[in-house]
């Protein structure tokens, strides 16, 4: 895991769920944006209470900055595609929300 301030705009509103377990959560994808004008998707998902709140009130092209382990893996689309980065992120407390 690496530890990680991630900060960009939500590129759609957070879904709230709930787990298998019955254990609430919130995910979302956040915009960030790289060199040369390009963007990486950073998907966060939020089991603090507090985060679920302050992540849930918030909607598309919000801005964000969230802090929490970070963790880098493969992805495989079901259609049998190419093989792509995935970004998942764990983000814990305090959030930001710029005004």
């Amino acid at each position: 895991m690496i530890d990680a301030l991630v900060s960009g705009s939500l590129v759609d509103a957070p879904q709230e769920k709930t787990g298998a377990s019955g254990k609430p959560y919130v995910q979302c994808r956040v915009r960030v944006p790289v060199a040369d004008g390009e963007s990486m998707f950073v998907l966060a998902t939020a089991f603090d209470t507090d985060v679920r709140r302050a992540l849930a009130a918030l909607g598309a092209g919000d801005p964000v900055c969230l802090a929490g382990p970070l963790k880098l893996g493969i992805w495989s689309p079901p259609d049998g595609g190419a093989r792509r980065c995935s970004v998942a992120f764990t983000p814990v407390p305090p959030i930001c929300a710029a005004s």
